[in-house]
């Protein structure tokens, strides 16, 4: 009876190894995903463990050939959580990371993973620009004070300045032709410039039929007007 609760015990026991050998031993599942655009940091690393880890060893740096190397400068020690924070990282730059995984049977290199920082810097989330169209040179400006070097230390040359306007105050219903346009100040008389509008350009003849109606009272006194404009467009005359 012993003998045969014995032979029993060891086979239960090697089912239970055999079990754990045969997933996934290396690290896997990046967090930021492998190839990330824009990561915004600092950023934590996180990543799921192989099996029946001990220790995890992480390699991170902005040379690929050192961290697929596990060269020492790109050491960051041996963790026993999955998780690493790089703390502030440089912009337009691509960092490569690795994780080698101890397990009680020998070391499991993982492979080398890749994510990138974001290529723009926010120099300001709102501005306002006062605009005034009655003197000349008639340009308005706004200076804002650059928060850090977005040259990246003179990596970068080619810079572009993007700006963001109001959202669209324009819906378009395609099924019943109707579009609603919504706007609020004055006319274009004077200096005043603070009109909305829509426009359809035409080759040929045409007739165009556009029924209208204002939809909501103007926020402040006053007549609200629905105007009709119709403009042609000559060719250029190259003899002038």
């Amino acid at each position: 009876m012993c003998k045969k609760l014995l032979m029993l015990t060891s086979f239960v026991l090697v089912l239970c190894f055999a079990g754990t050998t045969i997933g996934q031993p290396d690290a896997h599942d990046p967090i930021p995903a492998d190839g990330a655009t824009g990561v915004v940091t600092p950023v934590t690393l996180r990543w799921t463990p192989g099996d029946v880890v001990v220790l995890h060893d992480l390699y991170f740096g902005a040379d690929e050939a050192a961290v697929a190397a596990r060269d020492m400068s790109t050491f960051k020690g041996k963790l026993v959580m999955a998780e690493y924070d790089t703390g502030e990282l440089e912009l337009f730059t691509t960092y490569y990371w690795a994780v080698d995984e101890f397990t009680p049977t020998g070391a499991v290199a993982g492979p080398v993973w890749r994510f990138s920082t974001p290529k723009y810097v926010v120099i300001a989330d709102e501005a306002t620009l006062n605009y005034d169209n009655t003197a000349e040179p008639y340009v308005s400006e706004v200076a804002l004070d650059v928060p850090m070097d977005i040259t990246a230390g003179g990596v970068v040359s080619d810079l572009t300045l993007a700006i963001q306007g109001a959202p669209d105050n324009l819906s378009i219903d395609e099924a019943t032709g109707t579009y609603e346009i919504t706007g609020e100040g004055a006319d274009v008389w004077g200096t005043a410039d603070q009109f909305h509008y829509v426009y359809q350009e035409l080759t040929g003849d045409a007739i165009m039929v556009a029924p209208w109606s204002v939809t909501a009272a103007a926020r402040t006194p006053g007549p609200r007007v629905v105007s009709w404009f119709a403009r042609a467009r000559r060719p250029a005359r190259p003899t002038l």
